[in-house]
């Protein structure tokens, strides 16, 4: 990062447990006027590869997946992630069982499932660069939304919908994109074809599955059209 993120001096470095809300991939992303099986694969590729960044990021304790089929179920497995049943549908719900399953007092963040081109080494950065006794969020690139929200020692109770990020800074969130420079993988979810193909133009290297799947010419068109 560039300036890079602040990180605490003298803190010993918090084991984190991270959330990642995955809704049920048979019907994800379905802003893209793609065929339903091929929005599926995007949409799990999409979230194995959140996952597999998140697992491979230094400090983080575990990956807690929120899922609601079996097929997700055994995609969080494979991952590297603990699969957590969702307690009812839409995001809200998902976060607050992944956040409910997470060891009380432990520090804790919630990762968007859908952020392909975010890297190990990002995640882990942003998360040493949240302080003490406050709870921070990462603004989507639109500035609108949230992709990321994290505490070390302190209730997280995030606001994910529209407006989050607004939303955010109301409740007392420090904005870490107002001060540092976020990565642009961490900040470039998926809804749409031109998310897609905003973060396919991205510097690699993207996500393995979503790498695989924008390889292929065929789908790659499929996917991107708008």
């Amino acid at each position: 990062m560039s300036p890079a993120v602040s990180v605490p001096a003298c803190v010993p470095p918090p084991q984190w447990w991270i959330v990642v809300p995955v809704k049920d991939t048979a019907r994800g992303k379905s802003r893209i006027t793609a065929a339903p099986a091929v929005r599926a694969r995007l949409a799990r590729s999409l979230a194995a590869d959140t996952i597999e960044a998140a697992v491979a990021a230094a400090g983080v304790r575990a990956v807690l997946a929120v899922v609601d089929t079996a097929t997700d179920t055994a995609l969080a497995t494979a991952a590297g992630a603990l699969p957590v049943p969702t307690d009812g549908p839409g995001l809200a719900a998902a976060v607050e069982a992944g956040l409910t399953a997470a060891p009380e007092g432990a520090p804790v963040a919630v990762l968007l499932g859908d952020l392909p081109a975010a890297r190990p080494s990002d995640i882990a950065e942003v998360l040493a660069a949240v302080r003490p006794g406050e709870a921070v969020f990462v603004a989507d690139a639109a500035g609108t939304g949230t992709t990321l929200v994290a505490a070390r020692d302190r209730r997280l109770r995030p606001l994910f919908g529209p407006g989050s990020a607004q939303a955010h800074r109301r409740a007392g969130f420090r904005d870490l994109a107002a001060t540092d420079e976020i990565p642009a993988g961490l900040r470039h979810d998926v809804d749409t074809a031109a998310d897609l193909a905003v973060v396919a133009a991205l510097p690699p290297p993207i996500g393995r599955a979503t790498g695989a799947l924008l390889a292929d010419d065929e789908l790659r068109a499929a996917l991107t059209t708008t």
